[in-house]
């Protein structure tokens, strides 16, 4: 998003639509499902700026020119799946443990877990302590690992729990969680 905005080119504005999901949603976690080449990794930039609270970039936005949205900012974990491994179940935790883990030290959290999702349950408490807003998790091509091991045997296979479990927020702290396929 940042590249379109500074580049000057043609943008359509998805955020009313974003303000109304944040505002008025009683949710959490939110789980977006479209077709391919729909938009979604956009709508993740776009959502990871206003997590940032970079106001430059939406200053000519209707989130900017029509509302008192705050852009306090977040830290934001994000993850894509588009390049995992896909031909096991480890290989997929390694993947994410790798992801959280370069994410957690550049965010200067030193993280003490080894198991992929009680990692992001620990980068996301020390990041709550640390920061004064919640933590905003946004995965991307979250359904990446699947085509590697689907068979209509194996539906679902090990890899594809494995993915599911982790992206299942049911024991993460309350933050704000959007994953895109």
């Amino acid at each position: 998003m940042q590249e379109i905005i500074s580049e000057n080119r043609i943008y359509v504005d998805k955020t009313p639509y974003i303000y109304k999901m944040l505002t008025e949603l009683d949710v959490y976690y939110l789980f977006l499902s479209r077709p391919r080449r729909f938009g979604k990794t956009l709508l993740l930039d776009t959502l990871n700026e206003l997590f940032l609270g970079r106001r430059h970039l939406f200053e000519n936005l209707w989130i900017s020119r029509e509302t008192d949205y705050d852009f306090q900012p977040h830290p934001v974990i994000r993850l894509s799946m588009n390049y995992s491994v896909t031909d096991s179940p480890e290989k997929l935790k390694n993947y994410i443990i790798g992801d959280l883990l370069e994410t957690a030290e550049s965010m200067e959290v030193t993280i003490n877990k080894t198991e992929y999702d009680s990692i992001l349950e620990e980068l996301l408490k020390k990041l709550s302590k640390k920061h004064s807003a919640g933590a905003a998790v946004l995965i991307d091509k979250y359904d990446a690992p699947v085509p590697g091991i689907l068979t209509p045997r194996t539906w679902p296979g090990p890899t594809a729990k494995s993915s599911m479990g982790f992206i299942l927020p049911s024991r993460y702290p309350k933050s704000t969680s959007v994953s895109s396929l």
